[in-house]
């Protein structure tokens, strides 16, 4: 019978490792690993079919060394030896606890994949393995699954994708490579040791596989060193640890953005490896540091801080963190770090100090994702999901009963208790001691700086006096040299003049020869006139070299001097009260109470005072709603870690009692009293005006008529009982002109603003309004901008001696005289005043005179009877109304 075919073999996978040829020489050292190990290939099948087939059994004691890959022969480490010790039972996995909180995980740990939701794509994901190696060398393996492309943010840095994989201790940053105590490779082809970063080996290809093996044996050569290994081929020499990391568990860690990653932690390595390693998760019980791979049971905590504005609120915070690890802090600050650890560049240039907090600083990233707040939107909805400990810090939102219950409704489950913890008040010693000695540094870092300057200032004038003293040392060498060769230049002048004189008179002897014969006589007279010419020669020669020379030197040395006059007098340096070491400051006593210092660290490492908790506006819009956590709002415990409940509210309604006197409320809108008291005053104003026209258009004798002073006494005014009706239908008002009706009216705005600033503001202890915010709550109310110059007056305080009877100013501050007064009494006050004034006028007094402009008489429009919709809307239409001035013939008029 023939043969049957042989079946055709199946393709691998695209993604299975790559195994090694079963070359003779692997085999033999398969075969000789076994051999040592006291096993043979037949048992070692067998045990780890057995141990594959029976899930739930203990590992063996005797782990298997896997099969390698043709050893390399430049490879530097050893193969590991046999080891006969306990392995770990726990499963490697990546708990929530030790993730950030875009992190998805799946297919039981071995898949990590990352949220994309708004500018979460922008941040980097990273989580950390609970299993930590503390001796030994032990490996794992991680590689892309897929990646995704970033939309959102298609140019800069955050639009690449990111994949790390290395070690870091507990407790450090979830991001590789943003910290000193990280040790990572990347996909770019870079080892980060710290902040660090070199290149090993050209970019990874998709879906290679990184294997990071740590090397922490006491016993080896290359202990504390890490190795990379690239699809089971090591890319370069062991690297050493950072001395950060030296002595600490480190633990596996991955981080990502754009990509799927898989993580394989053993037992044995998925590329064949040059050598022969163990992976964490087949590691000895001696030599790793294993954490739970379950959350702890039990409900997780929701801590909510409760503090005052700029009153240690951020400080409490970093201290309560400290001593408390295992929170997680959801705040903005939080989130600003995160993405600066994602290689994110804030634009903080043109945004001004005022809109800047640490509350809430701004999301300046030139990403519209990141600038949306659906980052925020993001954690709100997955952190409930996920059991951890959090501290949730927001200062505005944490102070007002609303904004607590709406975050609580979030975290509406069983899992977690809810604790408020009010922080407010004096604080208690450890604050006081820490607030102190961080101010105390911080002076003596000043002093430091100080002290370094006055030493680069001692150092330089000591030497501007040294180079002085240089230049006149030279100076004075000079001098010497020009008057020792001016004397070498006259010696040599003088005997040169000599020997022409010498020359001279030897041919003048020659002369007295006549015998000799004329012509020897004309050549010495020949020579001698030719020796003459030459000595002048020579001696008008030596003097104008020596001028030359005098007018070089004198220009040289005066030019020089001119120069150094002109940096400075040279001063000697004071080595008697030359400071050695920098001076130590102490805290004054004034200093020793500041321990709510508004502080924000800097690049430089000192404070800059000027970045608050809140923004002026957010604090002036929200602070009259600031009030203590109650357990209805749906807390279960509320922990006061300052002071005690009663002195923790007593403090709080003092401060806002005293932010209310002296702090404007931007939010504070006119109470529904305050509008029906406004449409019942507008309409017995208009009443009042129809009667007085009235009564003047009667057809009366006026001589028959008594003056309205004879019918009512001056003494009787403000007891008429009806202002209608004095006698013979005669109003109290009759005798009104533009200007009384005009201090009317005011007189109501006035009383009727400060009675209810004081009722809408909700706090009983406010009885007066801040002269300075009185335009603004008027226009707040009204509707309408006050018109000072219309009333001839170019200041609130002679606006208010219109009115002195009525509301007082002290103090820089207004209270009404006498709160309870009805609308006739109004009435009643402003006929007082204008008999007043029509005294002094007919005693000759001309000031008393009145010259009103038609805007004085300005009732408020429509809208101010209408319900405020919002902030937004009672802010665009303020701002209209600022514009546009309402017209002159606005309002009712007086008759004629």
């Amino acid at each position: 019978k023939p043969a049957e075919p042989a079946a055709e073999a199946l393709p691998p996978p695209a993604d299975a490792p790559v195994e090694a040829p079963a070359t003779d020489e692997a085999a033999e050292a398969a075969t000789n690993a076994d051999t040592a190990a006291g096993a043979s290939p037949t048992k070692r099948k067998a045990e780890e079919a057995e141990a594959a087939a029976v899930e739930g059994e203990p590992p063996l004691k005797k782990p298997l060394v896997p099969v390698k890959a043709q050893r390399s022969i430049n490879e530097v480490e050893e193969d590991a030896a046999p080891d006969t010790r306990a392995t770990i039972q726990e499963r490697v996995v990546f708990r929530p606890s030790d993730c950030t909180l875009n992190v998805v995980s799946c297919m039981g740990g071995r898949v990590l994949m990352a949220l994309t939701e708004g500018g979460m794509q922008c941040l980097i994901a990273g989580a950390r393995a609970n299993v930590g190696v503390k001796s030994g060398r032990y490996l794992f393996e991680a590689r892309v699954l897929e990646t995704t492309s970033l939309d959102a943010a298609k140019n800069g840095p955050w639009a690449k994708q990111v994949f790390r994989v290395g070690f870091s201790p507990a407790q450090s940053s979830l991001v590789l490579g943003d910290s000193d105590q990280h040790a990572c490779f990347d996909n770019e082809g870079y080892f980060h040791t710290g902040r660090r970063k070199a290149m090993m080996t050209p970019k990874l290809k998709a879906h290679d596989t990184i294997g990071m093996l740590l090397n922490v044996d006491a016993a080896s050569p290359s202990r504390h060193t890490v190795s990379v290994f690239v699809n089971g081929r090591r890319v370069a020499a062991p690297k050493p640890l950072p001395e950060e990391l030296v002595g600490k568990v480190l633990f596996p860690h991955v981080s990502f953005r754009g990509v799927s990653v898989q993580v394989h932690m053993g037992p044995a390595p998925e590329q064949p490896m040059p050598l022969v390693c163990r992976c964490v998760g087949a590691a000895a019980v001696e030599d790793v540091e294993v954490l739970p791979a379950s959350e702890p049971q039990g409900k997780r905590e929701l801590c909510v801080p409760v503090g005052y504005p700029d009153e240690g609120t951020f400080e409490w915070l970093d201290t309560f963190l400290d001593k408390h690890p295992n929170y997680t802090e959801l705040s903005d600050r939080k989130l600003l770090q995160w993405a600066a650890a994602s290689g994110l560049l804030r634009k903080t240039a043109g945004v001004p100090i005022k809109s800047n907090s640490r509350d809430k600083p701004p999301f300046k990233f030139g990403i519209p994702v990141m600038e949306d707040l659906s980052v925020q939107r993001v954690v709100t909805a997955v952190a409930p999901l996920i059991p951890r400990d959090y501290v949730v810090m927001e200062v505005r939102s944490n102070l007002q009963a609303d904004t607590r219950k709406r975050l609580l409704s979030h975290f509406n489950t069983s899992s977690f208790r809810k604790v408020a913890r009010v922080v407010m008040g004096e604080p208690n010693e450890e604050f006081k001691a820490l607030k102190l000695k961080q101010l105390l540094q911080e002076k003596q870092a000043k002093a430091v700086v100080s002290w370094k300057a006055r030493q680069a200032e001692r150092e330089r004038r000591r030497q501007h006096a040294m180079r002085l003293k240089k230049i006149a040392e030279t100076n004075q060498e000079r001098q010497k040299a020009f008057q020792a060769a001016k004397q070498r230049v006259a010696e040599a002048a003088r005997k040169k003049a000599e020997e022409a004189a010498a020359k001279a008179e030897a041919k003048t002897e020659a002369e007295v020869k006549k015998e000799e014969g004329k012509e020897d006589a004309a050549e010495g007279d020949g020579t001698a006139e030719e020796a003459k010419e030459e000595v002048k020669e020579e001696t008008k020669e030596d003097a104008g070299l020596e001028a030359a020379a005098m007018e070089v030197d004198e220009e040289k040395v005066k030019e020089e001097v001119a120069e150094e006059a002109d940096q400075g007098t040279a001063e000697a340096p004071e080595e008697d009260d030359e400071e050695k070491e920098p001076p130590l400051v102490e805290l004054t006593q004034e200093e020793k109470t500041m321990w709510f210092k508004p502080m924000a660290t800097t690049e430089g490492g000192l404070r800059d005072l000027t970045l608050r908790d809140l923004t002026p506006s957010a604090f002036n819009d929200s602070f009259s709603r600031f009030a203590l956590p109650e357990l209805s709002e749906g807390f279960d415990d509320i922990c006061y870690e300052w002071q005690g409940d009663e002195a923790s509210r007593d403090y709080l309604q003092i401060k806002v009692s005293e932010a209310k006197r002296t702090i404007r409320i931007d939010s504070l809108q006119p109470g529904q009293e305050f509008r029906d008291r406004h449409k019942r005053w507008a309409a017995a104003f208009t009443d009042w005006q129809a009667k007085q026209k009235a009564w003047k258009a009667q057809k009366k004798d006026a001589k028959q008529l008594k003056d309205l002073e004879d019918v009512v006494a001056d003494d009787d005014v403000l007891k008429v009982a009806d202002v209608n009706d004095v006698g013979d239908g005669r109003p109290l008002f009759c005798d009104f002109e533009f200007e009384d009706w005009a201090l009317l009216w005011l007189r109501y705005e006035v009383h009727s603003l400060l009675v209810s600033f004081k009722h809408d503001t909700g706090d009983p202890g406010v009885a007066s309004m801040p002269e300075a915010f009185f335009e603004f709550y008027y226009g707040k109310y009204f509707r309408k901008q006050l018109a000072l110059k219309s009333f001839s007056v170019n200041t609130l305080t002679g606006l208010l001696a219109f009115m002195d009877d009525l509301v007082k100013l002290r103090d820089e501050m207004l209270t009404l005289v006498v709160e309870d007064v009805d609308m006739a009494t109004l009435v009643k006050m402003t006929e007082d005043k204008r008999r007043g004034r029509m005294r002094r006028i007919d005693a000759g007094d001309e000031t008393a005179k009145l010259a009103f402009a038609k805007l004085a008489l300005q009732p408020s429009p429509a809208s101010v009877l209408l319900p405020t919709l919002g902030a937004a809307t009672e802010k665009t239409e303020g701002a209209a109304q600022a514009q546009v001035k309402p017209p002159a013939s606005a309002g009712p008029r007086p008759p004629g």
